[in-house]
């Protein structure tokens, strides 16, 4: 299974992303959505899973705030805010060691991450809102396999 995971869009999809998440599964959105027309637009590539970023309030109705996504052989926690420049969300902290999840998928800090921390990988996938020359954009590609699952990070 093939997954897009994209962060921090802040109303904003650059149209090359339609081409990098050709033929995924599914479509993971960590938040910053800014405007919901950014996930109509994805929802024509793949399914989207999204959850609302600090800036979302006007679609916190529509977005809750994390999800626990299940998918055959693996477990996917989708959030906003985990780490916050070195402040870890007591919640989601939590929920890693509660729920178990194979993948802890979040954005937020405008970052990119693909590491492995306590057996969970922590995937971020960076910025992907419009250029304004502070942040290196980027998305990402979770791949699952019988071996397990990989991160890629795709710099725009």
């Amino acid at each position: 299974m093939r997954i897009g995971v994209i962060s921090d869009t802040h109303g904003y999809l650059q149209r090359e992303i339609h081409a990098l998440f050709k033929g995924v599964d599914l479509i993971l959105h960590a938040g910053d959505i800014g405007d919901e027309s950014v996930i109509f637009e994805l929802q024509t590539v793949a399914k989207v899973e999204a959850v609302s970023g600090n800036e979302d309030y006007h679609l916190y109705d529509r977005y809750p705030w994390d999800k626990l996504i299940n998918l055959p052989g693996f477990k996917i926690l989708l959030c906003h805010w985990y780490d916050n420049f070195g402040m870890i969300h007591p919640k989601i902290a939590k929920d890693i060691r509660e729920l178990k999840p194979d993948v802890l998928v979040y954005g937020h800090t405008h970052f990119a991450v693909n590491e492995t921390k306590g057996g969970v990988l922590h995937f971020n996938p960076g910025f992907a809102g419009a250029d304004v020359g502070k942040s290196v954009r980027s998305v990402g590609i979770l791949e699952t396999s019988d071996k397990g699952i990989k991160g890629e990070i795709i710099y725009l």
